[in-house]
């Protein structure tokens, strides 16, 4: 808790820290830490909260009526406002182009709306993302949020900000900048000569140790500023400057000539008293040194295996495969339309009534109609539903030591990351299965869910339910194509399995096995597949391991199925 009311702090003192990325936080508890935040900043702070249906109207601009008059101002984006995303991967495209324009940018410009201006950005960025999930997302954006604390431990009840910190908040508003040395600068800049990891790392690690000494009361930043700012980030410090700091401001450096050797040794933990600032309010613990082992880098987006999904997926939503999908899917905003489809009318209206003394000086006199034109023709922006799913039923007790599930899958899954299809899992089979009788199944959110990885390192265990796993499958199947078939497209049905399923459907619904089971398990399968063939367009694939390619059962599986057979190499069988 120490280091993110430290991350909160220094965000409040200098405002091209505004992005503060907090992992694994409790999406409930961001509203209490965006009032603590506010309340650093003063009692004129206010929250606002975005996400997947924040729009450029919500954040640029703000309307505001007077008499017969309608006055456009800067909007959320330009007040002293503490800007809440509960969880990063669901923020909207608008939200995201206002992070990446505004998060520590000295001015922005806005031309919406007729207005123009050039604004100072104020607000300040609480955002909450799953460690995992930060893969997804775009290093662009993630890369505005220089200051990243892991929230996991957040409690549900914060003691006020100390007042303290409330006044060097409101000192470092009207100050000058705390100098910082040449050798300070180079030993920031010695932290990230092993990483490519470009230059707003190393601005963000000097900023943050200017704000922590101001926090701490100190006239200039030091190394050992730098040493807890590395320490709150928990950048590991692999490397180390060799020369004495001696925090002399930039202009007394240079007169001072080069300082004498220093080892690595002398650059360690600060000796003396805690740092006032970190044992500045009650409910924060105060480390006694900065700790060198560090739990997890705050870079995710640096581990290798992961992907955007921001900029690595193109879509054309003007190509005729997505025609049928424009009136579909929840309305979360409008842009301006370029024909009648799917008009918004009380947008439309609204858009008209902001020009209308422009237009007509007159126009408040009596039962004058409203002035519409072309140009304020609204649509509704809707979310984009899938338009292809993609069922995976994988069978854990299958295959050998030879066995590479995520090869036999990595194609099917590669395409349903590039169609952005709905994707269904179905498992059987695996050791950790809480009821080994019964397959179960889970919607996983896209290609790269983390769930969707672990499916393909399970254990095997002793039963395999196939029929069970068969007749779950089949509902999606049946309930995806006849939920709106001018929207559905492509089915990919792929059934990762031996044939030989052991477990009666009956016992998979009961939980009680009638001996002898004998071949029950595999008509059971055999009938839950009949009831998937009849499907339209759904293509079905059936695949095994090699050494099972001619095997009796597999073969009758894939010809009741109208299925392909594949091998594990992805090889035609």
């Amino acid at each position: 808790m120490e280091r993110m009311a430290t991350a909160l702090a220094c965000a409040a003192i200098d405002r091209h820290l505004a992005g503060v990325l907090l992992f694994n936080l409790d999406p409930g508890r961001i509203g209490a830490l965006g009032r603590w935040l506010a309340a650093l900043l003063g009692s004129q702070t206010r929250t606002v909260l975005a996400g997947a249906a924040t729009h450029d109207e919500d954040l640029w601009t703000r309307f505001s009526l007077s008499g017969s008059q309608v006055s456009i101002t800067p909007g959320a984006l330009f007040d002293q406002t503490v800007v809440l995303v509960p969880d990063l991967t669901q923020l909207s495209d608008a939200g995201a182009r206002a992070a990446i324009a505004t998060i520590g940018a000295d001015v922005a410009h806005i031309e919406r709306d007729g207005h123009q201006s050039i604004q100072v950005p104020k607000a300040r960025w609480l955002v909450g993302c799953r460690r995992e999930g930060a893969g997804e997302l775009s290093r662009h954006l993630l890369d505005r949020f220089a200051l990243r604390v892991d929230a996991a431990d957040v409690p549900g009840e914060l003691d006020p900000p100390p007042r303290s910190w409330r006044d060097a908040v409101e000192r470092a508003a009207h100050a000058t900048p705390l100098p910082m040395s040449t050798r300070v600068l180079g030993y920031v800049m010695e932290l990230f000569t092993a990483a490519d990891a470009g230059a707003r790392r190393p601005v963000a690690v000097a900023r943050l140790a200017r704000a922590i000494a101001r926090l701490d009361g100190d006239e200039t930043v030091s190394v050992r500023h730098v040493d807890l700012a590395t320490e709150h980030l928990g950048i590991p410090r692999h490397h180390r400057l060799s020369v004495v700091d001696d925090a002399s401001p930039l202009s007394r450096n240079d007169a001072a000539g080069p300082a004498p050797n220093r080892t690595e040794e002398a650059i360690q933990a600060p000796e003396g008293p805690v740092p006032q600032y970190l044992a500045a309010g009650a409910g924060f613990e105060a480390p006694s040194a900065v700790h060198t082992s560090l739990v997890a880098v705050p870079y995710p987006e640096d581990e290798p295996m992961t992907r955007s999904r921001l900029g690595s997926v193109n879509l054309d939503h003007t190509s005729p495969q997505w025609s049928n999908v424009a009136a579909h899917g929840r309305p979360w905003g409008t842009v301006p339309a370029h024909d009648l489809t799917d008009l918004s009318i009380t947008a439309s209206l609204l858009e008209a009534c902001k020009l209308q003394v422009m237009r007509c000086p007159g126009h408040h006199g009596s039962a004058h109609r409203l002035h519409v034109t072309a140009a304020d023709l609204r649509r509704h922006k809707r979310t984009i539903q899938p338009t292809d799913l993609l069922v995976l039923l994988v069978d854990h007790t299958c295959g050998g030591a030879n066995w590479n599930l995520p090869a036999a899958l990595g194609a099917h899954i590669a395409w349903a990351y590039e169609q952005r299809a709905h994707i269904r899992v179905v498992e059987l089979g695996d050791a950790d299965s809480a009821d080994e009788l019964s397959a179960r199944q889970f919607v996983v959110r896209n290609a790269l869910d983390r769930r969707l990885h672990r499916v393909l390192s399970r254990r095997p265990g002793r039963a395999t339910p196939l029929a069970h796993g068969i007749e779950l499958a089949g509902r999606v199947l049946r309930r995806f194509a006849g939920s709106d078939r001018s929207v559905a497209r492509d089915t990919r049905f792929v059934l990762v399995t031996d044939g030989r399923g052991n477990v009666p459907l009956s016992a998979s619904l009961t939980g009680q096995v009638d001996f002898p089971v004998a071949r029950r398990g595999v008509e059971d399968s055999l009938y839950a597949a009949r009831q998937i063939r009849t499907l339209p367009r759904t293509q079905t694939i059936v695949v095994c391991p090699g050494s099972h390619r001619t095997s009796p059962v597999v073969t009758e599986l894939a010809q009741v199925l109208g299925a392909d057979i594949l091998t594990g190499d992805g090889d035609n069988g």
